[in-house]
């Protein structure tokens, strides 16, 4: 029979238990890598108008803003044209991948340059359809844990006249807002078979 010294000791056990495993998931969050991808100024550039060839181009940088390194195994930038944003993104990942290691602060640059039509381009301009720009970056922190961090962000033609007509400098525009709705913009843990390092060991 459990005497009260016994059954104290067992509650005073189970006590520090849930107090270490508290501690050690504070320390996880406060310790771990946070990655992001950021757009550089203005976001949407507009290339080639008036030739057969027109493309949009967005340049965004993959940064570490925590206090330990990752290992980037993934960065997918995507583009959709659409009237209405599907309830949940979704991803081509046709281009080639980004990937790298990242320290404390540290970060790189990648870009996408994807062909539109001239109709496509005045659709988008005129806001008859619109262009938002997707991505994801999959990476390992040093506890390895698997983590995706979620990017979307939509296209407002309205800024660019609207920069125009005050001057401001290039460095100071962003046409590209940041998407509200929940589930595209996020920074979790993955689900088992999410990205492409699955068949490596942590």
């Amino acid at each position: 029979m459990m005497t009260a010294f016994t059954g104290a000791l067992v509650f005073i056990t189970i006590w520090l238990g849930i107090i270490s495993g508290n501690q050690n998931r504070t320390s996880h969050a406060i310790e771990r890598a946070y990655i992001t991808m950021s757009h550089t100024p203005p976001g949407v550039v507009f290339k080639h108008e008036g030739t057969p060839e027109q493309a949009i181009r967005v340049q965004v940088y993959v940064s570490n803003s925590g206090n330990t390194p990752a290992e980037v195994t993934e960065a997918v930038l995507d583009r959709l044209i659409v009237a209405a944003l599907p309830l949940t993104p979704k991803y081509d990942r046709t281009p080639p991948l980004e990937a790298g290691f990242l320290v404390k602060d540290k970060g790189f640059y990648f870009e996408r340059l994807w062909k539109v039509s001239d109709q496509q381009l005045a659709d988008i301009r005129s806001g008859r359809i619109v262009l938002w720009i997707l991505g994801y970056v999959d990476y390992l922190d040093r506890f390895d844990q698997r983590h995706r961090a979620g990017y979307a962000r939509k296209f407002d033609p309205t800024l660019d006249a609207k920069y125009d007509r005050d001057d401001v400098p290039v460095k100071d525009r962003s046409n590209l807002p940041f998407e509200t709705r929940p589930g595209f913009n996020y920074d979790r843990k993955r689900k088992k078979g999410e990205g492409i390092d699955w068949d490596r060991e942590t």
